[in-house]
């Protein structure tokens, strides 16, 4: 009977440190974030997939939109305290990307287009306007 025990210990030890390295590994995803895409107040910061460094970065409120000048972003993180930033689409969608978050994925498949600008508002709400897929809530 004891070996019984051993044995089901024994098999039940890799599953108990599966679960346990996946719970680690999903509490450092924040920590790995924030190294993964380096970008500080009051920067609006844009990201190609290569994500090491910052491709763009822009911090000026705008009227209107200022277009990008590289096709490759793919995400975004907005640093601002107050201001949320808005990401344009070739085919003419908006999302937004709310004050102090970030991590987000601009390039979406439901917009049906490819970002190509950002306007900076001094507005602490997106308003109406869909937000940006958040990547890290998955």
């Amino acid at each position: 009977m004891k070996v019984v025990r051993e044995r089901s210990k024994k098999w039940m030890r890799p599953i108990l440190a599966m679960g346990l390295g996946l719970t680690a590994v999903v509490a450092a995803t924040p920590a790995q974030a924030a190294a993964f895409y380096p970008c500080s107040y009051p920067y609006v910061c844009l990201y190609t997939s290569n994500h090491s460094a910052w491709a763009e970065r822009y911090q000026v409120v705008t009227s209107g939109f200022q277009s990008f000048s590289r096709r490759d972003i793919t995400e975004v993180r907005n640093m601002r305290h107050d201001d949320v930033a808005f990401i344009r689409y070739t085919n003419g969608s908006v999302r937004c990307v709310p004050a102090g978050q970030g991590d987000d994925w601009v390039f979406q498949a439901d917009t049906g287009g490819t970002p190509n600008g950002i306007r900076i508002d001094s507005s602490a709400s997106c308003g109406s306007t869909p937000q940006v897929y958040t990547s890290w809530l998955l």
